[in-house]
């Protein structure tokens, strides 16, 4: 097969990429930084993200199950969004596995979700085994979305705004 040669990003978009996706990053003078831990749920509370004490469990997807009945949903199309549990079909390998609506998908495969668009999720719930770290509901603490976002929602729903105009 012939090689396909892509463009390389450039440095700070590069930068961006592996910071987002917990991985180390080169500062001006080339030195690495240290990497983040890929997951550490101690950060997540701090950000308001989990509540105090929360804990995640481990669900591996083992090679012999075809049809998941598991639905996702990032949080926005910005990068660098949650992603969360949108649909755990009733009789489903994802409901009898323990998923619920509302968990938040942390890892996959050993891989921040925040660092990955939804093609790669997708394609990553195509492989057998796969294996989720997952942040139950009731411990995940929700993203308010931005008033401006809000407002046109509630504008749409001929609900009053707090927009001052």
């Amino acid at each position: 097969a012939d090689m396909v040669e892509y463009p390389l990003p450039d440095s700070k978009e590069q930068d961006a990429n592996d910071k987002a996706r917990g991985l180390p990053t080169d500062d001006p003078n080339g030195t690495p930084t240290e990497a983040e831990p890929p997951f550490d749920i101690e950060k997540m509370i701090q950000r308001g993200e989990a509540k105090a004490g929360a804990t995640t469990k481990r669900i591996v997807l083992p090679a012999d199950v075809q049809k998941t009945g598991l639905g996702f949903k990032k949080a926005s199309s910005q990068p660098g969004a949650r992603v969360f549990v949108k649909k755990a079909e009733l009789g489903s390998w994802a409901k009898e596995a323990g998923f619920r609506v509302g968990d938040e998908i942390v890892m996959l495969n050993g891989q921040h979700c925040i660092g990955l668009t939804s093609e790669d999720i997708r394609n990553t719930m195509q492989m057998r085994p796969v294996e989720f770290e997952v942040l139950p509901a009731d411990m995940v603490e929700y993203p308010l979305p931005d008033s401006k976002e809000q407002d046109a929602n509630d504008k749409a729903r001929g609900l009053p705004t707090d927009d001052p105009n």
